[in-house]
């Protein structure tokens, strides 16, 4: 098992012989080229004085790089770009049988994966110009004449070609960090298992096809534990009979108990959307539909599912009322939410952590 000890060093095991990189800046993780022979070196061993230095200069050069971006930017600072959790990294493994568990300081629980800023703005920008064209699409087309809306029925192929060229695209910018398959987490390895299905009579750009979804699939739901738990959740409720017999109406069935179970408007319209698209899209594109009655019928749930470890990463979520969540959780979630409504303008300072909800 390779880790990361306190001390910034990388440890690397492979065929019992140990070796050590020093780790400057930004976490880089590096494997040694199969094959190639490793003399074993003593690690680099720097006082709590050097190591407080070090990491004061890091920090200083990104401050004084983001001040700079800032003054440049018509919106200095976005809403989601204001840091809200800066625990400490204490330690990342990579255990043997997969995944990548990150432990950070006041976690009981290892988190399941590794949040590298590159990846994760990387997925932002394409979850946000998904939603914006879904959006955008919808709406336009409400505004349009039911006469013109009709004969969009005939013309099914148009909007194949265009969900074909849109996914390749995505997969294009995902394809440069693309993680190894073992390096996922183990509900996005399970998931990944399912979706990789060999198929003799598979036309090759079919193929193609459904790997891209694959892959920007488990990509976004490994660095977006936003989507990534409320599928964890909602996998749970899928009944494969029902499945088999009617794949449109069991995934609207699905969505709407996620819609249900989510607190902001913004996110049910999401939802929403996918409703309008997904089912209509089913419909004529029957090699789809096939590929995912097959995904959703072979996938493990027992394995997929929300586990202690991510449930105490859940809990700290107020966006989403999860199925382990009882109804107290959510009354005293909604009394918090009233009380806040009806409370008056004040000059003070709020700690939001003061607002949490506790089960």
């Amino acid at each position: 098992m390779d880790t990361l000890d306190t001390n910034g060093t990388l440890v690397l095991q492979q065929e019992n012989i140990e070796t050590t990189a020093k780790i400057n800046g930004p976490l880089a993780l590096a494997k040694p080229i199969p094959g190639t022979v490793i003399q074993p070196t003593q690690p680099v061993q720097l006082t709590p004085e050097q190591r407080m230095q070090d990491w004061e200069i890091y920090n200083r050069n990104m401050q004084l790089m983001k001040d700079i971006a800032a003054q440049m930017k018509e919106v200095a600072i976005l809403p989601s770009e204001v840091l809200t959790d800066q625990n400490p990294l204490i330690r990342v493994e990579m255990p043997e049988k997969g995944g990548v568990l990150t432990t950070m300081l006041n976690h009981e629980f290892p988190y399941k994966g590794f949040p590298f800023y590159e990846f994760v703005e990387r997925i932002d920008t394409i979850k946000k110009v998904q939603r914006a064209s879904l959006s955008s699409f919808y709406h336009s087309l409400k505004a349009r004449s039911k006469v013109k809306l009709f004969f969009l029925i005939f013309v099914p192929w148009l909007f194949g070609d265009f969900v074909r060229s849109y996914l390749y695209s995505f997969h294009r910018i995902l394809d440069r960090f693309k993680l190894k398959p073992i390096r996922y987490c183990d509900a996005m390895r399970e998931l990944h298992r399912a979706m990789s299905y060999e198929n003799q009579d598979e036309l090759v750009k079919d193929q193609t096809f459904r790997y891209s979804i694959r892959d920007i699939a488990c990509m976004i739901m490994e660095f977006d534990n936003a989507y990534r738990f409320r599928f964890q959740d909602i996998i749970v409720e899928l009944d494969k009979e029902k499945l088999k017999r009617s794949p449109s109406k069991e995934i609207v069935r699905l969505l709407n108990i996620l819609s249900a179970r989510e607190v902001t408007q913004e996110i049910k319209d999401t939802w929403k959307l996918a409703k309008f698209f997904l089912p209509y899209y089913l419909l004529f594109n029957r090699k789809l539909r096939d590929s995912l009655i097959r995904v959703l019928s072979n996938l493990d749930l027992e394995k997929v599912k929300l586990a202690p470890e991510d449930i105490h990463f859940c809990e700290e979520r107020k966006d989403y009322v999860f199925g382990f969540m009882n109804k107290k959780w959510k009354k005293e979630y909604e009394k918090k939410k009233k009380k806040k409504r009806n409370k008056k303008p004040s000059t003070a300072v709020v700690d939001p952590s003061t607002l949490a909800i506790k089960q």
